[in-house]
């Protein structure tokens, strides 16, 4: 398993909070994966569960359409309307569906 963390500058942090107009935590861990049969570019499609320690997780698909900048932030811009929620249920559930699928974990 691969982690990723994010340092956040204060001049990052200022730029955030000054272009911002809500700032919080995230309860939530996005843990990705990937089909085991086929080539996947995870940077234009992605299969994930969303992960929540209170409450249910769930599995979310999602294709960028396109990729522009705003404001100085990179963001995606996602087809049929943004993320498409699948399943809610238990992370075991998802995790389950996902395997029958034939998808493996690829990072969290």
């Amino acid at each position: 398993m691969i982690e990723i963390r994010v340092r956040v500058t204060e001049d990052f942090a200022k730029r955030l909070i000054s272009t911002c107009k809500v700032l919080g935590s995230w309860d939530v861990t996005d843990i990705y994966y990937k089909p085991k049969s086929m080539d996947w570019k995870p940077n234009e499609t992605t299969m994930r569960i969303r992960f929540r320690r209170n409450g249910d997780s769930e599995i979310i698909f999602d294709k960028v359409k396109h990729v522009l900048t705003e404001k100085g932030y990179t963001v995606k811009r996602s087809l049929f309307g943004g993320k498409v929620k699948i399943f809610s249920g238990s992370f075991e559930d998802c995790k389950r569906i996902l395997e029958d699928w034939g998808f493996e974990e690829l990072f969290s």
